[in-house]
């Protein structure tokens, strides 16, 4: 019978997902990477889109990946907001997880800047404001829950300047 148990034991922790075995940082974190990616596919779905006659269906995909990259940040920071106030340790790794989200971002807003006129003359630079704008005040609370958790005064304000710098220049070409 300790042989069948010490088996059974050894098979559940064989197959159990490997994120149960994760601390609640690196399960966080891991929305982090998750985040990486949707605005990546902004990035990807904006540099994909020309308008032209059926520029509003064409649309839809970059409609759909700035709603993945809203819902990936809400995600982070509701996991990033149900953590203990983080050691410097865990707070040098969640600013350097968010760190990899700036240049993205900033990747992906300077796409939509540039096309901006192209969504607008199909008619669509109203709808694309308002997910931009959305995705901005998401980043704002975003970073606003990774101060109040990283240990004082490791939040670096030059990064998060740049990428608001890089919405508004955006937002106003959509205006």
């Amino acid at each position: 019978m300790k042989f069948h148990t010490s088996v059974l034991s050894l098979l559940l922790t064989l197959t159990l997902p490997s994120t149960l075995a994760q601390s609640p940082v690196d399960n966080a974190l891991a929305q982090f990477r998750t985040l990486n990616d949707r605005i990546d596919a902004v990035q990807s779905s904006i540099d994909g889109y020309s308008g032209g006659l059926s520029g509003v269906v064409l649309a839809l995909p970059v409609a759909n990946s700035l709603y993945s990259a809203h819902t990936a940040a809400s995600t982070a920071r509701t996991s990033l907001s149900a953590l203990d106030p983080l050691s410097p340790a865990d707070s040098q790794r969640a600013l350097d997880a968010y760190n990899e989200v700036h240049p993205r971002l900033i990747r992906a807003l300077n796409a939509g800047r540039d096309k901006a006129a192209v969504f607008k003359d199909v008619g669509v630079g109203y709808v694309a404001q308002g997910m931009i704008s959305n995705l901005y005040n998401e980043k704002n609370r975003f970073e606003e829950a990774l101060r109040a958790k990283v240990y004082p005064g490791y939040f670096q304000n030059d990064l998060a300047e740049a990428v608001d710098a890089a919405f508004q220049d955006t937002l106003a070409r959509f205006s």
